[in-house]
């Protein structure tokens, strides 16, 4: 997810005191001409912990707690208890949201996912009064205000609305803003977008619909708000179906032994039918890279007797998950390298645990084309079926510097290729690793 921070944003903000008050009528209930306050001040205040929300509406969720103040006032009237009167106001907040199945369904599919399908927005975050504050008890007056998230897609803007009441008590000799709870946290969760064709009787259009998520925390818990947009383009000749028809790939030159790398060459054949021009067929072709960096460690270890013959795998070896390292573009198609570590824990017998590590880096690329309507991973080779060795001589002993050290060696293969054994390229990187008996 992208938070506002890495996105910038403007805050507008609302000042209360800027906003006139509702004047009341001759038939105000809240109005009492004849009694004038002398004294107040306020004791204490808070809000409610629980706040009660709602979110089976179709407009959105409704967000409802109480805030309370507690007041010593006297008046030319009547005086208040020593310990104050509680005045409680009920605030209503409403987060907009577009509830329906339909957006939900594709909400849920692209959970986790923090692309934007390539389009280019910003944001922003503005803070705005609606209407005048209206008076609600006397002495208490509500304003309505809107929390504004705004994404803009060109000429396109998708605007989120988290509305919330703040209270104002007013006797005349205090006047204070009732505690109230502020939306926090508020965060860009991405941009889906779809892209249909659409045919009618004024003639045929690309319809773009945005789908829009954010989400907001209030009284520490998280709220999502998602909202939709469309775009409506008239073309005179669209794309009516995509589909891959055909697709193969094959290994190029593969160099296992000095440079550790080699290519591949990966292709697909493409059907699309248009309004206007009609069925067009094309292949689509791409070079993919592989290599394998080793890492060059030598390790020494002491061991009991000089005939040392108990080198073995104390741990199977591992190859990690594949991870994303960067992306190229040829024309339609994306190309992501990926990088997966092969890790090799080794060890001497006599049941000791002191282990030293084998391990190697593999490299390998995965092509992805992408029109308005096809989304399609190409074929491509990957590393498969590590395997271990180990070569011990028991006449290798040198003497040197009043020890005998021995020279082993201990490597690993692994296939670039998963079809037809004949297909497959064997990897294979040998590493040194000295053990020493000292009489």
């Amino acid at each position: 997810m992208k938070t506002l921070s890495k996105l910038g944003f403007a805050i507008l903000g609302v000042a209360l005191s800027a906003v006139g008050f509702v004047s009341c009528s001759e038939d105000d209930p809240f109005d009492d001409k004849n009694e004038v306050v002398i004294e107040s001040n306020v004791l204490e205040q808070g809000t409610d912990s629980e706040v009660i929300a709602d979110e089976s509406g179709t407009d959105g969720i409704s967000l409802s707690y109480d805030t309370w103040i507690r007041v010593y006032r006297r008046t030319n009237q009547a005086s208040t208890e020593a310990g104050g009167e509680i005045v409680t106001v009920t605030l209503n907040n409403v987060i907009e949201n577009e509830n329906s199945d339909e957006v939900s369904a594709l909400t849920k599919s692209r959970a986790g996912n923090d692309v934007s399908d390539g389009e280019e927005y910003s944001c922003r975050i503005s803070y705005e009064a609606q209407d005048e504050p209206r008076q609600i008890k006397k002495y208490v007056t509500v304003q309505d205000s809107v929390l504004l998230f705004t994404r803009i897609i060109g000429e396109t803007e998708i605007t989120h609305r988290f509305l919330y009441q703040v209270a104002v008590y007013d006797d005349g000799k205090t006047k204070q803003v009732m505690p109230y709870y502020r939306y926090e946290n508020v965060k860009d969760c991405g941009l889906k977008v779809e892209v249909e064709n659409e045919t009618s009787a004024e003639g045929a259009y690309k319809v773009t619909r945005y789908i829009s998520t954010v989400s907001a925390d209030f009284n520490g818990k998280t709220y999502t708000s998602v909202k939709t947009a469309e775009k409506r383009e008239a073309v005179a000749d669209y794309l009516i179906s995509s589909k891959v028809v055909a697709e193969d790939k094959d290994l190029l030159e593969q160099d296992n032994k000095t440079g550790y790398k080699g290519q591949s060459v990966s292709w697909i054949e493409v059907e699309q039918v248009w309004s206007e021009s009609g069925t067009k067929r094309f292949k689509v072709e791409t070079v993919l890279n592989n290599s394998m960096v080793p890492s060059y460690q030598l390790y020494s270890q002491e061991v009991p007797e000089k005939y040392y013959s108990g080198v073995q795998i104390k741990r199977e070896g591992t190859f990690s998950d594949p991870i994303a390292e960067h992306q190229r573009t040829e024309g339609n198609v994306t190309i992501t390298r990926y990088k997966q570590t092969y890790l090799l824990k080794c060890g001497a017998a006599y049941g000791q645990e002191k282990f030293f590590d084998v391990s190697g880096d593999f490299f390998y690329e995965v092509p992805v084309y992408k029109d308005e309507l096809l989304q399609y991973e190409m074929p491509h080779y990957t590393y498969s079926s590590p395997s271990p060795s180990f070569s011990f001589a028991s006449d290798n002993w040198v003497e040197e510097d009043g020890a005998w050290k021995c020279d082993v060696q201990i490597g690993f293969s692994s296939n670039f290729g998963y079809e037809a054994i004949s297909e497959d390229v064997l990897w294979i990187y040998k590493y040194k690793t000295q053990f020493i008996y000292r009489p």
